[in-house]
C-alpha cells in the first residue's frame, strides 16, 4: 500500500500541475518516487550503484536545468555512475561527438561530476562522493565504416560501452525490429575486434536474436577472457504482448541471456514499463524488476544481472522522436501504441533504487547479493574490459 500511494501521490502532483499549465508534462521528474526504508536509502549510499544505460540526449531537455536536476537527484540518492547514450541508429561520429561535448561541457563546470575510464574511477567517485559518467553508443554507426580510425577515438572521449545495431539493418547486423534477421556481418565481426582491441564493452541489447546470439559467439571465440553484455533488455519469458514466436523490443530469450552469462558478462534490466512487462502496461513496480532479477538468478546467477533506466530527461520529447521516425521504429504497431500511451511510470534509477533493494532483502537476498545486482556486477566486468 505504501508503493501504490507514493505512486498516486506523484501522479496526483503531475495531474495537478497538468492543470495548471493547461497540458500533460512527461518529464522524468514526474515519474513515481518509491518509498522505501531508511535502512535501504542509506545501503544505496554506502555501495556503488550503476545505472548501465540512460537515454538523456540533450534534445530531450525541455529546459536548460534538466541535466543538473537529474544527475543532482541520482548523486544524492547514491547512485554512483550511468552510462549515457550518444548515439543511436544511423547516427554518425559527428552526432556522437556532439553529444558527448553536450556532457562534457556540464561535467567541466561543476566538480561533483566526472568521466569515468576504468574501474577504479567508478571506485574514486564512490569515495569522494562524486557521480560518474561513461558513454555508449547504440550502434556501431559511430565508427564511419572505419573502426581502426574511430574507435580510439571515442574511447579516449569515454565510450565504454557499444551496441552493433539499433532497431533496423545496419552494417554491423540486423537490429531487433527486422523480420527475418540475420547473423553479424562481416564488417560487424571487425568492429567487435576494434571493441576488444581498444577496451568498449560488446552490449547486444538492441539487436536481433541472430545477430546477437552469433555476435556473442564471434566475440567468445576471439577473446574468451571477456565478457559481453546487454545494458538494457528484458525477460522474454516474462514479457507478454507479443504475436506468439516473435522476439522483438529488446525482450531477451533464455538461450541469449544464459549466452552473455557464459562469457561473464552482464544482462541489465531496463526499467520502462513498455519493455519489462508489456506494450500496454504504464508502470514498472519494484516487485515487477524483483521478479524478473529472481528468474535470472535462477536460469544462470546472480553475478549475470544488473539495472538500467533508460530513462530521457522528457519523455514527450521521446515519444514525439518515435511518432515522426517510425522507420526507426518498425515493429508490427507495438512501438505506435506505447507512443499513444505516453507513460509517465518510468523507474528512473534515484527513484527507485532504494525500493528495489528493500525488495530484494523482502525475498530473502544477501546484502552481497544486493550489492552485486546494484553495480558489483558491472564494476567487476569494468575492471575486466576497461582495466
Amino acid at each position: 500500500m505504501q508503493n501504490r500511494r507514493a505512486f498516486l501521490k506523484t501522479a496526483g502532483a503531475a495531474a495537478a500541475l497538468s492543470a495548471t499549465c493547461g497540458k500533460m508534462t512527461w518529464a522524468s521528474e514526474y515519474s513515481p518516487v518509491w518509498e522505501s526504508s531508511d535502512k535501504a536509502a542509506q545501503f544505496l549510499k554506502d555501495i556503488v550503484a550503476i545505472d548501465s544505460l540512460n537515454a538523456n540526449f540533450e534534445q530531450t531537455a525541455t529546459r536548460p536545468e534538466m541535466w543538473d536536476e537529474y544527475y543532482t537527484r541520482a548523486l544524492e540518492a547514491g547512485i554512483t555512475a550511468t552510462g549515457v547514450t550518444t548515439a543511436q541508429g544511423i547516427n554518425d561520429f559527428d552526432t556522437f561527438a556532439r553529444e558527448t561535448s553536450y556532457n562534457l561541457r556540464k561535467i567541466d563546470a561543476d566538480d561533483r561530476f566526472m568521466v569515468v575510464r576504468k574501474a577504479g574511477d567508478i571506485r574514486r567517485a564512490h569515495e569522494e562522493g562524486k557521480y560518474g559518467f561513461f558513454w555508449n553508443s547504440q550502434s556501431a554507426e559511430i565508427l564511419n565504416n572505419q573502426p581502426d580510425i574511430y574507435m580510439p577515438v571515442a574511447k579516449s572521449m569515454g565510450l565504454g560501452t557499444m551496441g552493433l545495431a539499433y532497431n533496423e539493418r545496419q552494417r554491423a547486423g540486423d537490429g531487433n525490429f527486422v523480420l527475418n534477421p540475420g547473423p553479424i556481418s562481416a564488417y560487424g565481426k571487425t568492429v567487435v575486434d576494434a571493441m576488444q582491441r581498444h577496451g568498449v564493452l560488446v552490449d547486444t541489447s538492441h539487436a536481433s536474436e541472430p545477430t546477437a546470439l552469433s555476435t556473442i559467439e564471434y566475440a567468445k571465440q576471439m577473446r574468451p577472457d571477456l565478457p559481453v553484455i546487454e545494458t538494457h533488455s528484458s525477460v522474454h519469458a516474462l514479457y507478454s504482448g507479443y504475436p506468439e514466436g516473435e522476439i522483438r523490443l529488446r525482450t531477451s530469450s533464455d538461450e541469449r541471456i544464459q549466452a552473455v552469462a557464459d562469457t561473464g558478462g552482464v544482462v541489465s534490466l531496463c526499467m520502462l514499463p513498455f519493455i519489462m512487462i508489456s506494450p500496454q502496461t504504464e508502470l514498472t513496480r519494484p516487485q515487477d524488476v524483483v521478479d524478473r532479477i529472481d528468474y535470472m538468478r535462477d536460469l544462470t546467477s546472480i553475478d549475470n544481472v544488473g539495472l538500467s533506466s533508460d530513462d530521457g530527461f522528457d519523455w514527450s520529447k521521446i515519444y514525439e522522436f518515435g511518432k515522426s521516425n517510425p522507420e526507426q521504429f518498425d515493429d508490427g504497431g507495438l512501438s505506435a501504441a506505447v507512443n499513444k500511451l505516453a507513460t509517465t511510470g518510468i523507474g528512473e534509477a534515484a527513484k527507485i533504487y532504494a525500493a528495489i533493494i528493500d525488495e530484494m532483502w523482502l525475498r530473502g537476498y544477501s546484502d552481497e547479493d544486493v550489492k552485486k545486482v546494484m553495480g558489483g556486477n558491472f564494476t567487476r566486468i569494468f575492471e575486466q574490459v576497461w582495466g
